[in-house]
């Protein structure tokens, strides 16, 4: 499974359900930089730092509850800078909300920043995440089809976003979900019903389970 874009990608083992195979994170002090610009800045966006399984927060606003309600996950409450600065611990995304034209203004100002190793991005229209420059779903799929000795031209990718476009090309089949951008349709070799109608459940039921019959 690839998380955070990519950041991070685990399997199954026979005695950790976590199991690493590939992890990207973020450098402790451009992720500290961006912190204090947040806190002093922009005091209403939200911050949420994800490390591995744990999603972590310095409180639970709105956005927070949202998000939770969304994932069905509920947040750590903790100090960030103390986790960075005394745990160590390691920053695979970290992802900022707020209005759509506060995070247009923050995405101009963190881009102005010219961080060596943080690359932003936009998930949704008021969604910035923040991971390596180095981290793409692109690649993640390269990391996995190798892991298990796939091909890549015989793997699958369904996306509904932009940054799932390079995967959805890069793949053998891309899929493309119903409620997908239309240039992301475009790009992809198929399209499927959305989110809401279990457009991944019938891709993979007509494509590949149908296919076996």
């Amino acid at each position: 499974m690839a998380c955070y874009n990519g950041a991070l990608i685990v399997r199954e083992g026979e005695d950790d359900p976590f199991q690493q195979i590939f992890s990207q994170e973020l450098n402790v002090g451009e992720t500290l930089q961006l912190i204090e610009l947040l806190t002093k800045k922009f005091k209403t966006i939200s911050i949420s730092l994800y490390s591995g399984s744990d999603w972590y927060v310095e409180s639970v606003d709105e956005w927070v509850e949202q998000e939770a309600a969304i994932t069905k996950l509920e947040p750590i409450v903790a100090n960030l800078n103390q986790l960075l600065l005394e745990q160590r611990l390691p920053v695979h995304k970290l992802l900022l909300i707020g209005s759509t034209s506060e995070i247009e203004q923050l995405k101009e100002v963190c881009e102005s920043l010219n961080l060596e190793t943080s690359s932003f991005y936009l998930s949704k229209e008021n969604y910035l995440e923040v991971t390596h420059y180095q981290v793409s779903k692109e690649k993640a799929l390269t990391i996995v089809a190798n892991h298990y000795q796939i091909p890549v031209e015989n793997t699958m990718a369904i996306g509904d976003n932009f940054n799932d476009l390079p995967m959805i090309k890069l793949s053998g089949m891309g899929v493309a979900m119903g409620n997908a951008p239309e240039e992301v349709t475009k790009g992809a070799t198929i399209q499927t019903a959305t989110n809401d109608e279990n457009g991944v459940s019938k891709v993979l039921l007509n494509q590949i389970l149908l296919q076996e019959i």
